[in-house]
């Protein structure tokens, strides 16, 4: 509680330990020791509300408050991701929402909704094709590559200010 009510600070929602990737060099692979592997651990709503209220509680005298959404992927939950969002907008208009994700699952509505509400994406890249298609692989062995890059044009088409601004690759 001191350390929030006199630091500044972040709160960190791992909204699930699920991921659609299966990169190899992941942390949460299995071949870290001490390290969780994916499950299918998803964060309840009552859970994600009471931290964002503790967090919100204790940050008021910060000059940023920062909420980030992280995982696994967190968008293999985004009925809660943007459940949270709506309720921190409806706190305070002033707080950082980011997220962290493999872009792969960027619909157009998820892409519209993170745009329209500033939230800044940190988004996994690892270079060309060949390099990034090497160890970011779906499940099922196929590289991410187009998927990503897919998205990351389809945000900077709409909006080359949002994608310059609040994109972080």
């Amino acid at each position: 509680e001191s350390v929030l009510e006199n630091s500044k600070g972040a709160l960190t929602l791992n909204v699930t330990e699920q991921c659609n990737q299966r990169c190899q060099y992941c942390l949460y692979s299995g071949q870290y020791p001490g390290e969780r592997m994916h499950s299918d651990k998803f964060m309840s709503w009552d859970v994600a509300k009471a931290g964002i209220d503790y967090y919100l509680n204790r940050s008021e005298h910060l000059p940023e408050q920062d909420i980030r959404f992280y995982g696994g992927e967190p968008l293999l939950a985004w009925p809660l991701v943007r459940r949270c969002m709506d309720y921190v907008r409806s706190k305070t208009k002033q707080a950082k929402l980011s997220i962290s994700t493999n872009l792969t699952l960027c619909k157009q509505d998820i892409l519209d909704y993170l745009i329209a509400n500033g939230v800044h994406i940190v988004c996994s890249l690892d270079g060309p094709r060949a390099v990034h298609d090497s160890a970011r692989r779906y499940a099922n062995g196929k590289g991410t590559f187009d998927r990503v890059m897919g998205a990351l044009a389809t945000i900077h088409r709409k909006d080359p200010a949002y994608f310059q601004e609040k994109i972080g690759i």
